[in-house]
Protein backbone atom coordinates (compact mmCIF):
# COMPACT_ATOMS: atom_id res chain seq x y z
CA UNK A 1 0.00 0.00 0.00
CA UNK A 2 3.14 2.45 0.76
CA UNK A 3 4.27 1.89 -2.68
CA UNK A 4 0.46 2.98 -4.51
CA UNK A 5 0.55 6.03 -2.43
CA UNK A 6 3.86 6.92 -3.18
CA UNK A 7 3.08 6.48 -7.03
CA UNK A 8 -0.40 8.29 -6.52
CA UNK A 9 1.66 11.81 -4.30
CA UNK A 10 4.04 11.63 -7.49
CA UNK A 11 1.06 11.54 -10.24
CA UNK A 12 -0.34 14.30 -7.44
CA UNK A 13 3.31 16.18 -7.57
CA UNK A 14 3.23 16.07 -11.80
CA UNK A 15 0.03 17.35 -12.73
CA UNK A 16 0.24 20.12 -10.29
CA UNK A 17 3.73 21.25 -11.55
CA UNK A 18 1.81 20.92 -15.24
CA UNK A 19 -0.82 23.14 -13.80
CA UNK A 20 -0.24 25.65 -11.09
CA UNK A 21 3.08 27.79 -10.19
CA UNK A 22 4.91 26.84 -6.97
CA UNK A 23 3.26 28.92 -4.95
CA UNK A 24 -0.03 28.14 -5.68
CA UNK A 25 0.61 24.61 -5.62
CA UNK A 26 2.07 25.22 -1.81
CA UNK A 27 -1.05 27.11 -1.28
CA UNK A 28 -3.07 24.43 -2.50
CA UNK A 29 -1.14 21.23 -0.86
CA UNK A 30 -1.61 23.13 2.33
CA UNK A 31 -5.32 25.12 2.71
CA UNK A 32 -7.90 23.42 4.17
CA UNK A 33 -10.22 21.82 1.49
CA UNK A 34 -14.00 21.58 2.50
CA UNK A 35 -13.97 18.38 0.61
CA UNK A 36 -11.28 17.07 2.77
CA UNK A 37 -13.74 18.27 5.89
CA UNK A 38 -10.89 20.67 6.34
CA UNK A 39 -8.09 19.11 6.22
CA UNK A 40 -5.29 20.06 3.63
CA UNK A 41 -4.71 18.20 0.88
CA UNK A 42 -0.88 17.29 1.97
CA UNK A 43 -2.43 16.13 5.20
CA UNK A 44 -4.84 13.94 3.42
CA UNK A 45 -2.22 12.25 1.42
CA UNK A 46 0.49 11.85 4.97
CA UNK A 47 -2.80 9.76 6.07
CA UNK A 48 -2.80 7.90 3.32
CA UNK A 49 -5.44 8.92 1.00
CA UNK A 50 -3.64 10.38 -2.06
CA UNK A 51 -6.16 8.78 -3.88
CA UNK A 52 -8.63 11.06 -2.49
CA UNK A 53 -6.99 13.70 -3.53
CA UNK A 54 -6.00 13.16 -7.32
CA UNK A 55 -9.31 12.77 -7.46
CA UNK A 56 -10.42 16.09 -6.09
CA UNK A 57 -7.75 17.37 -8.14
CA UNK A 58 -8.30 16.09 -11.23
CA UNK A 59 -11.83 17.28 -11.05
CA UNK A 60 -10.65 20.89 -10.06
CA UNK A 61 -8.90 20.97 -13.36
CA UNK A 62 -11.33 19.58 -15.55
CA UNK A 63 -13.46 22.26 -14.80
CA UNK A 64 -11.85 24.63 -17.07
Amino acid sequence: MEKKCLNKDLMIMNLISKQMTSYAATQWLKSPNKNFNDKSPSEMMKDGKSNMVYRELKKTFNKD
